[in-house]
Parts: C-alpha cells; structure tokens; sequence
C-alpha cells in the first residue's frame, strides 16, 4: 500500500481526493498547510508521495523542499496540484526537482491515474534493485559506464563480464542481460541466439555504437529484447530495461494464468 501525503488549504478538495485515494487502495495523509505536513513527514513512517499546492500562509513550496531537502534524509517525489497556469511560475517549480505540475482542476480521476502510473514505474523500479543482471562488454570504459548508470539508481546486483568465454563459463542465470554486440572473442549475436534457446522471453538488451538501421533490425529478428546505442543516456538506458522487465514480467503471468487453465 502506497502512502501518499495531500498538502492543501481546502478541505472540501483533501475530503474528495482522500476519498478517491483510499478507493484505489492509497494511505492518505492530509495536511491543511506546510506546518502540518512537517508533523506528518515526521511522525509518519514510509511516505512515498508528497502531493502539494504552492503556497500557504506559513510559508511557499521553495522553502518546504528546502527544509525537506536539508532536513530528511530520503528524497520525497513530490507532485504539485495547483491553479496557477503561469508558465514562468510553473517552470521555476520544476526547476526545484518535482515530478510533475498538475492543473487542479484536472478530473480527479487524471490525477489519481498519474499517481497510480508512477508508483507502478517506482515498484518496477524496486523489482529492477532485486533483479539480477548480466552486462557482457569488452569495453572497460562502458562497463563502467554501465556499473554508473546503475548504481545511481541503487542497482547493484550486476555481474560484469568481459569476454564471451567468462560469460558463457559462468553458471548464474541471470532476469536481464546486456550484451555488447560487437566483441573481442565473439559476435553479441551469436551469444543471444545461445541465450534464446534456453528462454524464449527474459529481456536480453542489445548495445553498440553501430546505428545501421539494417543491422538494427537484423539484432532484433536475431531475438534482442531492445536495442540501445552507445553512447548512453542515462535516464533512456534505464527506461529500456524498465520496460524490457514489465513487459517480461506481463508475458510470465500470461503464461502462468495459461498453465493454470
């Protein structure tokens, strides 16, 4: 059950979102003003969310994430709900790091469903910390990048490898695989069709520079999950795998829901 924290003057707009929350199965926490919602973010445990309108007679959102900045050591995702349609105004909110800025009168349903999406993406997330991954590249340069970009994310149930032997002696199974496709000792295809013939679906994700649209497509006819090229984005690279790992994840209870019928 996510726990999700409203900071808002109304309390008629608290009373109909909480209730339309709690439907959904969310822990909500009201709070009238940035006073009341220090309170909480202290005495409650394992807040997830922070839904805020902008300003309040004790203060403005600049100095309530300062103060939650400086003060906490978890990093809240904070949401804004409000009726200002400023686009400078709005813009300096975002520069403060929030997630996103919602238009308060958007349909209740819009803003639980934005709500609902992202903690699903959080969930996934914390499956991705659990999940073990693979990442074959005789590069040391990029497998550092690689071991960056996860580690960032807290992601650090990696194993490195960087010939096709190392990689093809270890016994480990692994939920995701990385692979080069250009090697020392080998071809990323040649390891992937390996890879295919013992799971037809756990999520293998192509690298390399090459951008040839031919052979792209070849990679994937060949049984890549995705294909993502070097050099990396952060923020997409980490999307890739997200993606890879739900839709491994639907496929699986597909097939579970089928076995069972």
């Amino acid at each position: 059950m996510h726990k999700v924290l409203h900071i808002d003057s109304s309390g008629f707009f608290r009373k109909s979102l909480g209730f339309e929350f709690s439907a959904k199965g969310f822990h909500y926490i009201g709070a009238s003003d940035f006073d009341e919602a220090l309170t909480a973010i202290k005495t409650e445990k394992d807040i997830d969310i922070i839904l805020t309108a902008v300003e309040f007679n004790n203060g403005n959102i600049e100095d309530f994430i300062r103060h939650i900045n400086i003060n906490s050591s978890k990093q809240y995702p904070i949401f804004v709900i409000s009726a200002t349609q400023n686009t400078t105004k709005r813009l300096d909110i975002y520069e403060l790091g929030i997630v996103d800025y919602i238009i308060k009168n958007s349909p209740i349903d819009e803003i639980i469903g934005k709500i609902t999406s992202f903690c699903k993406n959080q969930d996934l997330i914390n499956e991705l910390k659990k999940a073990k991954i693979a990442v074959l590249d005789d590069s040391k340069f990029d497998r550092l990048k690689v071991s960056e970009i996860l580690s960032s994310s807290d992601i650090t149930n990696v194993s490195f490898f960087a010939t096709a032997k190392e990689f093809e002696n270890s016994s480990l199974d692994f939920d995701v695989y990385i692979i080069d496709m250009v090697l020392a000792d080998s071809f990323g295809e040649e390891v992937i069709l390996k890879l295919r013939e013992k799971d037809k679906y756990v999520p293998i994700l192509a690298v390399s520079a090459i951008e040839n649209s031919k052979t792209i497509s070849q990679v994937l006819l060949n049984g890549a999950t995705d294909y993502i090229v070097k050099p990396f984005n952060k923020n997409v690279f980490l999307a890739r795998i997200e993606i890879a790992l739900r839709n491994y994840k639907v496929i699986k209870e597909l097939l579970e829901k089928i076995k069972d019928n």
